[in-house]
């Protein structure tokens, strides 16, 4: 009897033993197929950011003014390509028609006529000799800082000259400021060589936070123009490059 049940529990305790080494590979099972889910998805996101970064260097270029990628720049540094939309080169190497795409890529075309990627931090500008001035277009000078919310955006400072500006949107316009080529919003940028109607124009003062989608900020000194009097306490008026409404006791009318 007593060795029966030494033989049971011998039992019970490989039947543990099992239980335990089962459970212990579903457990390093489960850790393996999350981590393969997280780099995948990983995966995903870098390929959609390239996706997006490359959607806005092709929209960039279908709209390049003639002149603007005369750019060029010799290789610092050999590069390898770590991706299809990328380029290769070796130091000493002339590439020529780039493009920013961001402050860390930039596209370009080798030598031998491949055209693609690579980080600007590879290369050297050079100056490329150009008998013909490059045509500007319709050029503007930045009145407030502008910092760009999306990829296809670019920024400037105030006092920055947009060249080459398009007006297909009554609020938004694209043109080019430090050699990139993006979207920006019309209020923040005075056309050069032109008349501009800001109509009726006033001055902040005191500081006011917008609180709903319709208003406007002020601040206190700062310009508003395009007022018009809707409502005996609320205006509406430019304040910041943004239309909107403000209390009209906040601003005093130039």
């Amino acid at each position: 009897e007593e060795r029966r049940k030494q033989q049971q529990n011998e039992e019970e305790e490989r039947r543990r033993e099992e239980e335990k080494r089962r459970e212990e590979e579903r457990r390093r099972e489960e850790e393996r197929l999350r981590e393969e889910r997280l780099k995948e998805e990983e995966r995903l996101r870098e390929e959609q950011k390239r996706e997006e970064e490359l959607r806005v260097a092709e929209a960039a270029r279908a709209v390049q003014p003639p002149g603007s990628n005369d750019k060029q720049g010799t290789a610092i540094h050999d590069y390898s390509a770590g991706d299809v939309d990328e380029i290769s080169f070796v130091m000493g190497d002339l590439i020529t028609q780039i493009e920013m795409i961001d402050d860390g890529w930039a596209n370009g075309t080798t030598s031998s006529g491949a055209r693609g990627m690579f980080p600007i931090s590879y290369i050297e500008m050079v100056q490329v000799e150009n008998d013909k001035p490059m045509d500007k277009g319709v050029c503007g000078t930045a009145i407030y800082d502008y910092d760009a919310a999306d990829l296809d955006e670019i920024s400037f400072a105030e006092g920055d000259e947009i060249t080459n500006i398009e007006m297909p949107d009554p609020g938004w316009w694209i043109g080019i400021c430090k050699d990139k080529r993006g979207i920006f919003p019309m209020a923040y940028v005075q056309l050069q060589n032109q008349e501009t109607d800001l109509g009726k124009c006033g001055t902040a003062i005191y500081d006011y936070t917008a609180a709903a989608e319709d208003e406007t900020t002020l601040k206190e000194g700062g310009k508003v123009t395009n007022i018009e009097f809707v409502d005996e306490g609320w205006w509406i008026g430019v304040s910041e490059g943004r239309k909107g409404m403000f209390p009209s006791s906040y601003v005093q009318m130039d």
